[in-house]
């Protein structure tokens, strides 16, 4: 805009402000002819401003580091502008000026407007005395309280416009902060859920697999079960095997221990059966004896029936069969001798024979004794052993339930990994939309 423009709007914004508050060119010679009256007791006019300074200072009402002496100058300035000048862009400027005062002293507008009103209240008081008549003194009061609420009316809005700048420069500043920190919320939250996605698909995948190995250590899990049950089945088995073993070796032992027994009857037997055939031969001696006797009394009597002749022919013929029944006893005897010979010689095999067997059957009834120790060892180890085993298939049978456990939660895990990732799918969504909305909020704002 040019400066002719900005001249003619500023004196349109002042002829407009002169209408509203009724300053007609007469209202205006008469506020000349009244600031004629007030100038000369204008140091008067302004002794309320001071005082009252100072106590709102210490009210609080107006900020400590005030400046008195340059504050009550500058007032004594504005009050020679406001009845001692003409109404135009100039006054007007100096009326607000009292607005950037109130502003920059952090001071309340409404105190400084009533400081403000008493000066103005003691001008109309010397306006009032210098009144021809009441109808005069009411348009110098007019005119006076137009000009008061003109300049309240600017101080007021400078102190809306310069809140309202403040206002702005304070909401652009928060807008700038917020703007950068939901920015960076937005960013660093995308990033994080775009790791977090990545993790969860890893972890699905993690999962996935886990669910695989899962399905076959159960399987695994179930083998081994199966194969520990037909163990421990087996193992049972053995163990009544190893019973019957046991109690057949200790039938052995007893039947050894019996046999042993038995062939030191025998023994005995045949110790006393060569005993015997010893007598016998004692026996046989004495018949074999008999029959070289009865072979020499024959052959006697057969030499004597020679002799004899016709009358020992008789004799001879007995003597004869008497020495035949000699050959025949001898002959019997060497059978005997022979015979008993054998027995003897049986006998001792026997003996030796049945020695040897006591001793075979002891050292089996040893061994059987030991064996038999050894299977009860064998028994009470593959007891445990299978007791073992049906601890390892109850264990194996836990472990395959509880992978079959692991791998339910591990699908349910997958699942929920399958929310999770679309969970943060929709999360992203939602960044975009939060920051397209704090965009239009932002916006919102500065308008």
């Amino acid at each position: 805009m040019s400066d002719q423009a900005r001249g003619k709007s500023a004196s349109i914004h002042v002829e407009e402000r002169l209408e509203v508050f009724g300053c007609t060119p007469d209202a205006l010679r008469l506020l000349e002819q009244i600031w004629t009256e007030v100038e000369p007791r204008l140091d008067w006019v302004m002794e309320v401003v001071e005082p009252r300074l100072l106590k709102a200072i210490v009210a609080g009402q107006v900020s400590a580091g005030c400046d008195v002496a340059a504050t009550v100058s500058a007032f004594h300035e504005c009050m020679i502008v406001h009845l001692g000048r003409p109404i135009d862009n100039n006054w007007m400027r100096v009326a607000a000026s009292v607005g950037s005062w109130i502003t920059e002293n952090d001071a309340q507008p409404y105190v400084v407007i009533a400081m403000m009103q008493d000066c103005f209240a003691r001008a109309a008081g010397i306006a009032s005395e210098k009144a021809a008549d009441s109808a005069e003194r009411a348009s110098r009061l007019a005119i006076l309280g137009a000009v008061n609420h003109m300049a309240c009316e600017l101080a007021v809005a400078r102190v809306n416009r310069i809140s309202m700048h403040r206002e702005a420069e304070r909401r652009e500043k928060i807008a700038q902060q917020f703007r950068s920190t939901i920015a960076e919320l937005v960013s660093e939250t995308t990033k994080r859920s775009s790791a977090i996605s990545l993790m969860a698909g890893r972890a699905k995948d993690s999962t996935r697999q886990l669910v695989v190995d899962a399905a076959e250590i159960a399987s695994a899990a179930e083998q081994s079960a199966q194969v520990m049950n037909n163990a421990a089945k087996e193992s049972a088995t053995l163990v009544h095997s190893i019973d019957t073993t046991r109690q057949s070796v200790s039938e052995i032992s007893r039947v050894s221990t019996d046999a042993a027994r038995e062939a030191d009857s025998a023994s005995a037997v045949i110790a006393a059966l060569s005993q015997h055939t010893s007598e016998i031969e004692t026996v046989v001696k004495m018949i074999r004896d008999l029959a070289d006797l009865t072979r020499m009394l024959a052959l006697n009597a057969t030499i004597e029936a020679a002799h004899a002749g016709a009358a020992g022919r008789g004799f001879a013929v007995v003597a004869e069969e008497v020495k035949a029944l000699a050959r025949q006893t001898e002959k019997a005897t060497d059978e005997i001798v022979r015979q008993v010979a054998g027995i003897q010689s049986s006998g001792s095999r026997t003996v030796d024979a049945n020695i040897a067997i006591a001793q075979s059957i002891g050292q089996v009834s040893s061994s059987t004794a030991n064996f038999e120790i050894t299977m009860e060892d064998q028994s009470g180890q593959v007891t445990t052993i299978a007791s073992m085993i049906d601890e390892t298939a109850m264990t194996a049978r836990a472990m395959a339930d509880t992978v079959s456990s692991i791998r339910s939660s591990a699908e349910q895990v997958d699942s929920q990994a399958n929310n999770v990732e679309d969970a943060f799918s929709s999360v992203n969504e939602q960044l975009l939309k939060l920051d397209a909305a704090v965009n239009d909020f932002l916006k919102d704002i500065a308008a």
